[in-house]
């Protein structure tokens, strides 16, 4: 199992809405909200299976393709810490700090209580 990512606020009563998120994803050109299923091969049968996506799932657009991205999920934002997170010039890791610092929420993970500290000048 892996490591969760979390862009969130903290405290329960400052939740990132889901309107908020989709308006957030609408006003931005490399996001959009993911509208087909996801595709996975059961490990058993070989067989294709599509999963259903959430509320808001989102997109990220990186040259010419869509990459699965942030989901809403309880009043925050989530995805699979990925190894490349280590690197500070990580497009996806510079993405996800540009949409914490827009939305005024920390980047945290399942595996420590200590907020991530993704500036762009580290």
């Amino acid at each position: 199992m892996g490591v969760s990512l979390f862009v969130e606020r903290p405290g329960r009563a400052n939740a990132i809405s889901l309107e908020e998120w989709r308006k957030l994803v609408a006003d931005e050109p490399d996001l959009r909200l993911r509208a087909e299923p996801y595709a996975a091969i059961n490990p058993k049968t070989g067989e294709q299976v599509l999963l259903p996506v959430g509320d808001a799932d989102s997109e990220m657009q990186s040259g010419m393709q869509w990459h699965p991205f942030l989901r809403f999920a309880q009043g925050k934002l989530v995805m699979e810490y990925q190894p490349g997170f280590a690197s500070p010039d990580n497009e996806l890791r510079l993405r996800i700090a540009s949409i914490s610092r827009t939305l005024g929420a920390q980047i945290t993970t399942d595996v420590d209580d200590e907020p991530l500290n993704w500036s762009q000048s580290e």
